[in-house]
């Protein structure tokens, strides 16, 4: 019981904070990795560069993974429809362009 209260309040509490929120304005797929682009939101905290080098492009590391799969699809149907995410800081990567810059790990994909 002591468990299921737990993750049910770790559930909710990664669901109503987040590092950052945007609209994914376009997405371009580069060897192994998609850079990912956001549109700031009006009183939203913009996604930039965390504690990495730079920002802009977030980057997503494309793999055989059910969760690399799932991540890519959950961007691809917000940018379809037009939607924003909300992303966490996770941590940076190098991998294209030389510079330091956030990977997307986890997304929350908003309704609105």
């Amino acid at each position: 019981m002591k468990y299921l209260f737990l993750l049910s309040l770790f559930s909710f509490f990664s669901m109503s904070v987040s590092a950052w929120e945007g609209k994914v304005t376009s997405i371009l797929h580069h060897t192994s990795y998609a850079a990912i682009y956001f549109e700031a939101l009006p009183d939203k905290p913009a996604p930039g560069n965390g504690s990495c080098e730079a920002g802009a492009p977030y980057l997503l590391k494309i793999d055989d993974t059910i969760e690399s799969k799932q991540r890519f699809s959950l961007l691809m149907a917000a940018l379809v429809a037009g939607k924003s995410v909300r992303g966490y800081d996770d941590g940076c990567v190098q991998a294209i362009w030389a510079q330091k810059r956030p990977i997307i790990k986890r997304l929350y994909l908003n309704a609105n």
